[in-house]
C-alpha cells in the first residue's frame, strides 16, 4: 500500500506542477521558444507514456518538435484528465504488471507500470528546473514546483 500512496504523491505532485505551467501559459507569460519547445516535449511524453499504459502505440508521436502555447496548453490539459482517470482505477497489483511496448525508435521493451510512472514524475520534474532556469535567464522569478510546496496544500 505505501508504493501506490507514493506513486499517487508523485503524479499528483505532477499534476498540480503542471496546473503552474498552464496557469502561466493562459495568462500568456510563456512565449518564450526555448520554453514552449521544452513544455510540448514534456506533455507529449507524458502523452507517450499515458497511450503506452493503455496498450497503444506511440510510434507516430514526435517528441522534439515545435508548437504553440495552445496546442500544449490542450495537450496538457488532456494529459491531467488522462492520469487523474487512469490513477483513479490504479491498484496495487496493477503497478506490477509489464507493460509491453515499442519506443519512438522502433526498440520493443517491457517495463512494470510502476516505473513507468516514476519515469513520468521524475522526467517532468527535470524538464520543470530546466523551465525555471529559462525564466530566470530571461529575468523573471522561477515557479515554485517543490514537492513540499504540494505536500503543504
Amino acid at each position: 500500500m505505501a508504493k501506490m500512496k507514493t506513486i499517487t504523491s508523485m503524479i499528483e505532485h505532477q499534476l498540480w506542477a503542471n496546473a503552474e505551467i498552464m496557469r502561466k501559459l493562459q495568462l500568456g507569460e510563456t512565449n518564450d521558444a526555448a520554453q514552449l519547445r521544452l513544455l510540448r516535449h514534456m506533455a507529449i511524453a507524458e502523452q507517450v507514456w499515458l497511450l503506452r499504459l493503455q496498450g497503444k502505440s506511440t510510434l507516430d508521436l514526435k517528441l522534439w518538435e515545435e508548437g504553440d502555447a495552445g496546442e500544449t496548453l490542450e495537450l496538457m490539459q488532456a494529459n491531467v484528465q488522462g492520469y487523474r482517470a487512469y490513477m483513479e482505477q490504479l491498484t496495487e497489483e496493477e503497478l506490477e504488471r509489464i507493460v509491453e511496448y515499442t519506443n519512438q525508435q522502433g526498440q520493443p521493451f517491457r517495463t512494470p507500470v510502476r516505473d513507468i510512472l516514476l519515469q513520468v514524475a521524475l522526467h517532468g520534474q527535470y524538464h520543470r528546473g530546466q523551465f525555471n532556469r529559462r525564466i530566470v535567464e530571461l529575468g523573471g522569478e522561477p515557479v515554485v514546483f517543490d514537492y513540499i510546496a504540494y505536500a503543504r496544500l
